[in-house]
């Protein structure tokens, strides 16, 4: 993964437009296993119920549809390699609001 994003989530800007408010936005990327013939993956979580009931979004443009999700626990339980890198900047967040809150 060539992540453009170090400690600080805030540092970077989407590609995409993506006009959900409800979404936390985690980082861009290179192509990922699931979108490979693009140049740049926006990675977002979309926190409901304390991330009980998250989603992950790959996007991979602007239009309405151009981006996959899937629910975190999902995710994490079966689908680790396709959204690896999502995930790891996920980790990445919360490592950092956990920095931000001590």
């Amino acid at each position: 993964m060539s992540a453009m994003i170090a400690d600080d989530p805030t540092k970077t800007r989407p590609a995409y437009e993506h006009d959900c408010r409800e979404c936390i936005y985690l980082g861009t990327t290179g192509s990922t296993r699931r979108f490979g013939s693009v140049n740049a993956v926006d990675h977002y979580v979309c926190v409901r119920e304390n991330f009980q009931k998250s989603d992950l979004i790959q996007r991979f443009g602007s239009d309405s549809p151009d981006y996959g999700s899937f629910s975190l626990e999902i995710v994490e339980m079966a689908f680790r390699d396709t959204y690896g890198d999502t995930l790891e900047l996920l980790y990445r967040h919360r490592v950092y609001q956990d920095r931000r809150a001590a």
